[in-house]
């Protein structure tokens, strides 16, 4: 569609900018007086236009995704109202559609056994080419849902508990993951139709560490290692510096403590080497489990595997501590590796003959802080580091492009992919979250608690209900 529109706007401004010039050059033919000025005013000319073409196209774009954003809003809400009449969904969805275009626009539903359109056609108004004659460009976005029957639901909730996230944040996230558990809770009435899985991340994702002995699974064995740690006390003139994920001590002179221990694993994942990193099936290539080398260790968030025991799910979210750097593709990995239908993390039979709805719900409060290093294949366990470089924009720019990849791959494997920027300001990574996300009503962008806690409650109240196909 963009490029039909830049390819529209290209036509007009093209036969605009012939008009200007014969116009001009008529001018220069029946008054050769000011010749040098007349030419030097087509070449002024030509910078303005191209100038303002660049300024119309940025603005018809973005009136174009808010079309496209009020028609995704407008098929939710009719479908979310299916019990109602149609008249009635018709009036809901108009109404959320005009709650997020606030230009004119013309309204078309229809409905089809399970499934409800809705197209919005709108006139973007020009600034530059009314100049020339051209007022405005037609613009339209269309949008369709299926409407749930009944099935069965997988949520996987991928969550962002670095450091970042401590304090009023963490509550503000701990408070609205509840509120949707319990709203999914409602929705299934104990039928067992739905399930949930809880993913905190950071650098690293934890997972039981009762899972050791498991064939799908290499974990180092339990060793003896030396280490050293920061000895305050000793050092000189120690103080934090940064904040947040970026924090750390500084000593003007430096004392440690040496420390020697049986290290034994402790849930902690890294990644799996050969391209294996970008994939969530086991296909008989064991995940890797690291005991001594990376920040992740028995302080991290455990995963909660797929589970319709919801009291489970309330304490584990409950407990969720902030520590550690981002990194998506982390998150994003094993909560997809929880939606698998080929099941590691339970021995009930999985029921494989009633469609399930996978969704995948990502929420970050910023931008990727580590990327993937440190690849060793000489041991069975060993796999790749979530470290990163010193370059903080290195780390992020590697682990974006990961992310969009892995989000794409996700989408193809018929998984719901929702997104909640949680006072992102980081315009890369709203960018980001907003390419990964399934539709654009799918992507939130929560700026305080507040919005945080309504996203969560909007997504509860659709996800059992409808499924975005267009």
């Amino acid at each position: 569609m963009k490029a039909r529109l830049e390819g529209n706007l290209a036509s007009v401004l093209s036969s605009t900018h012939n008009a200007w010039v014969d116009f001009m050059l008529q001018r220069y033919i029946n008054d050769k007086r000011g010749s040098v000025a007349v030419i030097s005013a087509l070449g002024a000319t030509s910078l303005l236009i191209v100038a303002g073409a660049a300024i119309e196209l940025s603005a018809l774009t973005k009136s174009k995704d808010r079309l496209q954003d009020a028609a995704d809003s407008a098929v939710l809400a009719a479908a979310v109202s299916i019990d109602s009449k149609e008249k009635d969904r018709m009036t809901v969805a108009e109404d959320a559609a005009k709650a997020n275009y606030n230009d004119d626009f013309n309204f078309k539903m229809s409905e089809q056994d399970s499934q409800i359109t809705i197209e919005l056609s709108s006139k973007y108004e020009t600034v530059l080419m009314g100049m020339f004659g051209h007022d405005s460009i037609p613009i339209s976005a269309m949008a369709g849902s299926e409407v749930g029957t009944g099935g069965k639901l997988n949520i996987a909730l991928a969550l962002d508990t670095t450091l970042s996230m401590e304090g009023a944040r963490m509550s503000a996230m701990i408070d609205a993951a509840t509120d949707l558990i319990k709203s999914v809770k409602e929705a299934d009435k104990d039928r067992g139709n739905a399930k949930m899985s809880i993913v905190p991340f950071a650098d690293y994702v934890r997972i039981d560490p009762a899972f050791r002995d498991e064939d799908w699974i290499d974990v180092e064995p339990d060793h003896e290692s030396t280490w050293q740690t920061l000895d305050e006390a000793n050092s000189v003139n120690c103080r934090q510096v940064g904040s947040g994920e970026s924090i750390s001590t500084e000593c003007d002179s430096y004392a440690y403590n040496t420390h020697t221990a049986t290290v034994r694993w402790e849930g902690c994942m890294v990644s799996r080497p050969g391209g294996l990193h970008k994939t969530a099936a086991y296909n008989g290539s064991p995940f890797k489990g690291n005991a001594g080398h990376t920040t992740c260790n028995g302080q991290n968030n455990v995963m909660t595997p797929m589970t319709n025991n919801f009291s489970q799910l309330e304490q584990d979210i409950e407990a969720l501590q902030a520590k550690g750097k981002t990194y998506l593709p982390a998150g994003l990995q094993w909560a997809w590796r929880s939606l698998e239908e080929e099941a590691l993390f339970t021995e009930e039979e999985i029921d494989t003959t009633t469609p399930v709805q996978k969704v995948l719900l990502l929420m970050t409060d910023g931008s990727n802080t580590a990327s993937l290093n440190g690849e060793k294949e000489d041991r069975s366990w060993d796999g790749l580091y979530h470290w990163g470089s010193a370059d903080e924009e290195e780390n992020q720019k590697e682990a974006d492009a990961l992310t969009l990849e892995m989000c794409t791959s996700i989408k193809a494997s018929g998984i719901r992919l929702v997104t909640v920027a949680y006072e992102v300001d980081d315009n890369d990574t709203l960018a980001m979250l907003k390419s990964c996300a399934s539709t654009g009503a799918d992507f939130y962008n929560a700026k305080d608690a507040t919005k945080l806690k309504t996203a969560f409650g909007k997504i509860g109240a659709g996800f059992s209900k409808v499924r975005l196909t267009l």
